[in-house]
């Protein structure tokens, strides 16, 4: 996982990279989980999956514990991924909450 900062514009955009699987899954959720604890109010969580090679049910899993979890303490959450990739379609299919909105790209999801 890369980690980005702009502490100034209250965003954090971390680059999800490998499997979101059932092995993968579960050390993801506990690092994003440890990026993003600081996150005050009205900041923004970016999520780039982009580089993440699979995309299980484990893994959409993770991902929505933890940004229903940032979002319940007034953090806006984000996802990137690239429209055409499988891992769109597992979103399309699988993602439960339609509040958390994904994007094509980190700049399309901070409004750059």
């Amino acid at each position: 996982m890369e980690r980005g900062a702009d502490q100034a514009a209250g965003v954090l955009a971390l680059r999800v990279t490998g499997p979101l699987d059932r092995d993968g899954a579960p050390a993801a959720g506990v690092e994003l989980s440890a990026s993003a604890r600081d996150l005050a109010p009205g900041s923004v969580l970016v999520l780039d999956l982009r580089g993440v090679s699979v995309l299980s049910s484990a893994g959409v899993r993770v991902l929505h514990e933890l940004t229903t979890g940032l979002r319940g303490g007034g953090v806006r959450c984000a996802l990137v991924v690239e429209p055409d990739r499988v891992q769109a379609r597992v979103l399309r299919l699988t993602w439960p909450d339609e509040h958390l909105p994904v994007f094509a790209s980190v700049a399309e999801a901070v409004g750059d």
